[in-house]
């Protein structure tokens, strides 16, 4: 017979959580799962991963046998004025320090 008159209630829905099937697991819930049961291959990825970092780090490590070209990398940003220096050729001297020095004290008289 039928399994709502066996158990005496309505048939269990599959559209409610918690009656009939169970729920899926998550994403996280499965990564998880599958780390705890694959350690082997998670201590591999994550020694790749450290190797990679190593590697690819800015910094100039001397690594025996491992050929490495680090980029430079400039950290300080530049927060400075900007400023640009212009050359010019002086073609009369009447602004010169000494003639300033004797403008300025006839003015004061």
């Amino acid at each position: 017979m039928g399994g709502a008159q066996e158990t005496g209630g309505a048939p269990a829905r599959r559209d409610v959580p918690g009656e009939g099937v169970p729920p899926r697991p998550s994403a996280l819930d499965r990564t998880i799962r599958f780390c705890i049961e694959n350690k082997l291959v998670v201590v591999l990825a994550l020694g790749a991963v450290v190797a990679w970092g190593i590697l690819s780090a800015p910094f100039d490590w001397r690594i025996e046998g491992v050929e490495r070209d680090p980029v430079p990398v400039d950290a300080i940003p530049d927060i400075g004025e900007n400023q640009q220096i212009v050359f010019t050729d002086r073609t009369s001297r009447t602004r010169s320090p000494t003639r300033l020095r004797r403008r300025s004290k006839a003015c004061r008289r």
